[in-house]
């Protein structure tokens, strides 16, 4: 709820706010699940052929895969996302002038509904992610793709992220 909240519909964000943590959440949670399954259900209805649009549903998940297959799949989807959500939005800062403020929301977020936004330090090998990310189903060209965030609700694509780029966000979620 908290990607779709930012790729797309931020109204989902406001609602996840106002609940407080997980048992607020539980509330609101048929409100909140028609809002996250109406994005999704738009995007995939816009995008039928599995074009470039449908790839905004992917927020957090180029990193969130190489984590998943490095932890040798120990960790839950949602955990290993949730991660890679704060990476793309460190990221999004550098690329896409993202406020840092958006980063902090989305950070505070996840950790209110338990989620993890680091990874320990020496819990995995930085050339290992980086080759799986190369290997993502989005890459192009020998470059690695992410989606990003301009602003809430304003996904967009970031193709030409250097490996220090990349590096230096990774940095900032080890711990």
């Amino acid at each position: 709820m908290i990607k779709t909240g930012f790729i797309r519909d931020t109204s989902i964000l406001d609602d996840l706010e106002v609940a407080g943590d997980i048992s607020g959440a539980r509330l609101i949670s048929e409100t909140l699940i028609a809002k996250s399954v109406t994005v999704k259900a738009d995007v995939v209805s816009s995008d039928f052929k599995e074009g470039k649009l449908r790839e905004i549903l992917n927020f957090g998940h180029t990193l969130g895969h190489a984590i998943e297959k490095s932890a040798g799949y120990s960790l839950r989807h949602g955990e290993a996302v949730a991660v890679g959500l704060h990476f793309a939005s460190l990221l999004s800062e550098e690329l896409l002038h993202l406020q840092s403020d958006s980063t902090e929301r989305l950070k505070n977020l996840l950790e209110r509904f338990s989620l993890p936004t680091t990874v320990t330090s020496g819990q995995y090998q930085w050339d290992e992610l980086y080759q799986s990310m190369a290997g993502d189903k989005k890459s192009r060209d020998g470059r690695i793709r992410f989606i990003g965030l301009r602003a809430p609700g304003e996904p967009d694509w970031i193709e030409t992220a250097s490996a220090d780029q990349l590096l230096k966000s990774y940095e900032r979620i080890v711990k």
